[in-house]
């Protein structure tokens, strides 16, 4: 299932995701998808999610629903994308903005006027599939000093605009795979602590940086900013700890592990079953 949808839910509510009265119908859906996930993931060998925390929640909904946790892999062409000075002052987003990723980005864009204030010549990238009311949206939120490029291809195109990419979901739930890629790609994540969380065997101020709420965002940039050492320390460690962990490679094993167990389970069930 990749991850809960509960759980989606659950998160979407915890950030205000959804005003009146969209809220109450989400509250109404929820009640819905905890008691299917409770009844039905049970009836599987073997469920699979992206991540522990998806994981536990749906054992704390039933705790005898078996589950699997395999985060994704990274596109092996994030690997190749081209170094980036760690100086420039710049960041950059990745990513469709759909419903979920632009009410994310609208709000840290809020901040962004902090860093603007103390480093006039940054700049704040926007790379993704959009549509103009997005892009007026974005403009309104952050002002002129906030680039819409659209979508862009090539990734080395897209991640050579900033060292420093920003993950704006606020969310324990499911993994935010852009945020892998852009580790594998050599450049500084921030986001929030309990969305990074969610990445396996990740340690934040090594790995990422983390804040724990919106307001963070600027000062955590700026810091950023004063210290291009730091920045390429994070850069060299995020890469390694992505090369290490995300290949797909690995993933390919586990999913062999994974559907094996499933197949022995189902067996044994076979064989339990007959007369």
């Amino acid at each position: 299932i990749n991850d809960s949808y509960a759980f989606t839910i659950e998160n979407w509510l915890r950030t205000k995701h959804f005003k009146f009265p969209k809220n109450l119908l989400r509250r109404l859906e929820l009640k819905a998808a905890m008691r299917f996930e409770a009844t039905t993931y049970e009836e599987f060998d073997i469920v699979h999610t992206m991540t522990h925390h998806d994981a536990m929640y749906l054992h704390g909904l039933n705790p005898r629903i078996r589950t699997c946790v395999i985060p994704n892999g990274v596109d092996q062409t994030a690997f190749r994308v081209c170094p980036c000075d760690p100086a420039i002052r710049n960041v950059v987003f990745v990513g469709g903005l759909g419903p979920e990723n632009l009410p994310a980005l609208l709000r840290i864009l809020q901040t962004w006027n902090g860093v603007v204030d103390r480093y006039p010549e940054s700049r704040f990238h926007v790379v993704g599939k959009t549509n103009q009311k997005a892009r007026d949206a974005i403009r309104a939120a952050g002002g002129s000093t906030v680039i819409v490029h659209g979508y862009i291809e090539s990734l080395n195109d897209a991640y050579k605009l900033a060292p420093i990419v920003i993950v704006p979901n606020d969310k324990t739930s499911g993994l935010v795979n852009k945020a892998i890629e852009a580790m594998a790609a050599g450049r500084v994540v921030v986001g929030f602590d309990s969305t990074l969380a969610s990445i396996r065997d990740i340690q934040i101020g090594r790995h990422c940086v983390g804040v724990s709420s919106i307001e963070e965002f600027s000062s955590a940039i700026c810091s950023l900013f004063e210290n291009p050492t730091y920045v390429a320390k994070v850069q060299i460690s995020g890469r390694q700890f992505a090369e290490a962990s995300f290949h797909w490679e690995q993933r390919a094993v586990e999913y062999e592990a994974m559907y094996s167990v499933a197949a022995d389970i189902a067996l044994r069930k076979k064989a339990n079953s007959k007369p």
